[in-house]
């Protein structure tokens, strides 16, 4: 083999023609109109894609502004049941507006101003221990009293008398 030869090409004779190139075959116009098609579906699916994200970004902020609304609703309604609102529907709707309100919401502060402003719409304070000076049955003892209308009601058998048994009951 003289020096000027040419180098064979690997596993092949001097005058083989060479592989072809690693790249694949030659691009035809319908290849390249085939990516085209190919890359407008991907550009399509993802616009349907960002206008479902957005959609369902939409639909989470809607959910968490629901969330908020009834936990601000559930700790109006602790709030008001704490203090012995007597309307409790009027009282929760004026104390949401006071909350809507308020900068900064509060809704323990916004029950207290409602509970000043608008006394009528909770239950006075009572003192509780001793009964009632010109109540009706001051005087009786209370375990007597349960026992005598346990009595009459079984006696009986009157419903009105029943229903006074377990008043009483209720209080023990």
């Amino acid at each position: 083999m003289p020096l000027d030869d040419p180098i064979p090409p690997e596993g092949g004779k001097p005058g083989d023609e060479p592989p072809p190139a690693a790249d694949g075959p030659p691009r035809t116009p319908d290849d390249d109109l085939d990516w085209r098609r190919r890359a407008v579906e991907a550009e399509t699916a993802a616009d349907e894609l960002r206008a479902a994200l957005g959609q369902a970004q939409r639909q989470l902020a809607q959910a968490h502004d629901a969330l908020d609304a009834c936990e601000t609703r559930r700790a109006i309604d602790a709030a008001l049941f704490e203090t012995d609102a007597l309307d409790l529907e009027t009282a929760r709707l004026m104390t949401e507006a006071a909350v809507a309100r308020m900068p900064q919401p509060d809704v323990a502060g916004a029950v207290e101003e409602l509970r000043r402003d608008k006394p009528f719409l909770f239950r006075a304070a009572s003192v509780t221990g001793a009964p009632a000076a010109l109540s009706a049955r001051a005087d009786a003892a209370p375990g007597a009293d349960l026992s005598g209308a346990l009595e009459e009601a079984a006696v009986t058998g009157d419903r009105a008398a029943l229903l006074r048994y377990l008043r009483l009951k209720r209080r023990f």
